[in-house]
């Protein structure tokens, strides 16, 4: 028995170091969002600027930038100028990064969901710890599965096709035979010897015809079932690569939980902790007391017991207890935060769908069979959460939920708790909720006055649109991670008084030598488009546009620049970004305007040079 009780312990310490990695005993500290200031990062990936998702996540930034720091981590230095020149577009953005309470980081990466990949962030006598499980990208792997499903389908349904059109073929051939017994696709009948020369005329002709049209009709099937084959095989091929799940890993956000804590602090983390756990961080959510929340889909995910779960997540994570609850049932993300939200003290917020809400009455109605089938399914599991949640002593807060929707890669679920909260350095607290246009919006305001009604007075709300988001299956929360304030790039004592040095330094060089970002601006620049010519004229500090018979005159001034990129703010309001192609020619991308200007007309007696000297020669950059 002692043997076995000794096997059993070395068995269980086999485990904790297999599966924490790194991991060595700790007196870790895990960092909670609610409970202590912190930085909002968001990952902008390789998403372009017409990416519904982006401009959710660079709204995200400017409303959490109000409250405190922003760090927006870019891949390239193409992502840090197309940022620039988009800052434009949306009101505050400019600023925010000119005064640096947004700052951009370059950090390899691909995919927006930073919460689920970023890094975990625990001390250990006053020294950085960083927790990194393993990601694997399940938004990805659902569209993959999604796709790979419909082109089965049409694949089952083209080789049926093709083979009722052989059957068909092979059996209208067999008629035909019998129709036209003794004619030869179009040659005389010689047997037919009581014709007269008039009807042997007649059929000779009838029958060329209809083996022309038997002729066409054979090579038409011929082509339509080559086709088809050509089609099947094609279809085979797409869902063969959808298959290969090792081609769409998300590697590199697996591999970038490090590289962001790296970019976000001025103090290295001491240690990298390897946890080998599918541990996405949308499906662990810290409460005030050390307890944290998860459903039952991380059990299934890793293949590995409760027990083990609660054991592993309470040594490495420091959660007290680990509550593992009932996730929204259908094809949907089973992450916690879909549809719980701590709230202040013992509060916990969480999607209410039951038909006996007043609010939600009206709609269900509208809803087929299977969708309330769905509800039903969604209602009981939110009960069964409330019974967990009270058993533990906290207070649940019932809040109305919107309904699940069809949208373009399936069923999702628009959460309005799949929220951002967060402690300003000021100590109070700021929450950055989603809203969906058009959609159940008596539902949405009966769920924000509950939402602020029990934060009460203190608590700063913003409000992001958020649809495309939820149809990729997430939110604000998904969107948006959070690491502690302390130690960071943006604390204060950590390099904060030397930049505030440098820049003012900067600004001193720039006066002592003249230096007018105004004067590489003057001049007349044009655009030609479709045979219509735009000028542009920049004179000291007033803009000029002019197009045909129509101008419009308006003050500017340079507010930043960054490398080619320079903000400008045009009437003291709007700004607007300007990127130098070389010293000749400009960009200028705005809501109007997506225009190349060249210099046509340059101020005399100035030089051009962008460095504030002078040059005879137009130099790139």
């Amino acid at each position: 028995m002692k043997r076995a009780q000794e096997v059993l312990f070395l068995s269980w310490l086999g485990f904790l170091f297999a599966g924490c990695g790194s991991y060595r005993s700790h007196v870790l500290s895990v960092f909670d969002e609610h409970q202590a200031p912190g930085v909002v990062v968001l990952a902008l990936g390789e998403s372009d600027s017409a990416s519904k998702v982006r401009f959710i996540q660079l709204n995200i930034a400017v409303q959490a930038a109000r409250h405190g720091p922003v760090l927006l981590l870019v891949t390239d230095q193409e992502g840090k100028f197309q940022l620039h020149r988009e800052c434009a577009r949306l009101k505050g953005l400019c600023d925010f990064l000119e005064n640096e309470t947004i700052r951009i980081a370059f950090v390899r990466h691909e995919g927006p969901w930073v919460r689920d990949y970023g890094p975990h962030v625990a001390t250990s006598a006053d020294s950085l710890i960083i927790l990194d499980a393993r990601y694997d990208d399940i938004r990805l792997e659902r569209q993959l599965t999604a796709k790979r499903a419909t082109a089965n389908k049409m694949r089952l349904e083209l080789a049926e096709a093709l083979m009722s059109a052989k059957l068909r073929s092979s059996s209208d051939d067999a008629v035909a035979a019998d129709e036209l017994d003794g004619v030869d696709d179009g040659e005389p009948n010689h047997q037919a010897s009581e014709s007269s020369e008039v009807d042997l005329d007649e059929e000779t002709a009838r029958n060329i015809f209809i083996g022309r049209i038997r002729a066409a009709l054979r090579q038409q099937q011929h082509e339509n079932e080559e086709n088809g084959r050509n089609l099947l095989g094609l279809l085979g091929e797409y869902a063969d690569a959808l298959a290969d799940k090792a081609a769409f890993r998300r590697d590199v956000d697996d591999q970038s939980s490090a590289e962001i804590a790296f970019a976000a602090y001025a103090i290295p983390p001491r240690e990298v902790i390897s946890v080998d756990y599918r541990l996405d961080g949308g499906n662990l959510v810290r409460l005030f007391d050390g307890r944290c929340l998860t459903t039952s889909d991380l059990v299934a995910v890793n293949a590995r017991g409760a027990g083990d779960l609660d054991r592993a997540l309470r040594d490495i994570y420091q959660c007290k207890e680990t509550l593992f609850l009932h996730p929204l049932p259908g094809p949907v993300i089973k992450h916690v935060d879909m549809f719980a939200l701590p709230g202040p003290g013992r509060k916990v917020f969480l999607s209410w769908f039951d038909p006996d809400v007043e609010v939600l009455r009206p709609h269900w109605g509208q809803l087929g069979d299977v969708m309330r089938a769905l509800i039903v399914e969604a209602s009981v599991a939110m009960h069964q959460n409330e019974v967990t949640l009270r058993s533990r002593g906290y207070e649940v807060v019932r809040v109305p939920a919107l309904f699940p929707r069809e949208g373009e890669h399936g069923l999702y679920y628009p959460t309005v708790l799949n929220a951002l909260v967060r402690v300003t350095p000021e100590g109070n607290r700021s929450v950055v909720l989603p809203r969906y246009s058009d959609y159940l919006l008596d539902v949405q305001r009966e769920a924000r006055k509950i939402i602020e009604k029990t934060y009460g007075f203190g608590t700063e709300f913003a409000y992001v649109e958020a649809t495309a988001a939820a149809e990729a299956q997430g939110a604000v929360h998904c969107l948006a991670h959070v690491l502690p304030l302390r130690h960071s790039i943006f604390a204060s004592g950590t390099g904060e008084s030397v930049r505030k040095d440098i820049r003012q330094a900067l600004a001193g060089l720039d006066a002592d030598s003249g230096w007018d970002a105004a004067r590489h601006l003057e001049g007349v620049w044009h655009h030609e488009s479709e045979g219509r010519e735009v000028q542009v004229h920049f004179r000291s500090r007033q803009i000029e546009l002019r197009h045909g018979s129509n101008s419009q005159s308006m003050s500017y001034e340079v507010v930043a620049r960054d490398g080619q990129t320079w903000t400008l703010r045009l009437d003291g309001k709007m700004t607007t970004s300007l990127r130098w192609l070389d010293t000749g020619r400009l960009f200028w991308d705005d809501f109007d305007l997506d225009l190349t200007l060249r210099r046509s007309v340059a101020p005399q007696s100035e030089c051009l040079s962008l460095d504030g000297g002078c040059s005879a020669v137009d130099e790139g950059f």
